[in-house]
């Protein structure tokens, strides 16, 4: 039975796939786009960054490229939120006054 992880994507669609990665993904600036307003945690309610669905779609990439450089950058993000949490668990970039959990 062939593993998943063996399975690699050829042909136009395999092209869009790294092409998705070089052309789209390594070109987003993380730290200033998606990191420092998480860090900040200033930003008012209705405010968006996407940073989850950034990491679900670096997580998908790492686990299909298996190359240094995607899991690292998955790695990389990971950290850095898991870093940036608060003791009270809160993960995000409001101010407390648009939280909506406390």
């Amino acid at each position: 039975m062939t593993k998943i992880k063996q399975v690699k994507v050829q042909g136009i669609i395999g092209e869009y796939i790294n092409l998705t990665w070089e052309k789209n993904v390594l070109s987003l600036d993380v730290v200033n786009d998606f990191l420092l307003p998480f860090k900040a945690k200033n930003k008012n309610a209705g405010e968006y960054i996407g940073l989850g669905k950034h990491i679900d779609a670096v997580v998908h990439f790492a686990a299909y490229l298996q190359t240094d450089e995607a899991i690292d950058l998955k790695k990389h993000l990971i950290d850095e939120i898991i870093s940036m949490q608060n003791e009270d668990g809160y993960i995000g970039m409001y101010k407390p006054e648009y939280r909506t959990c406390e």
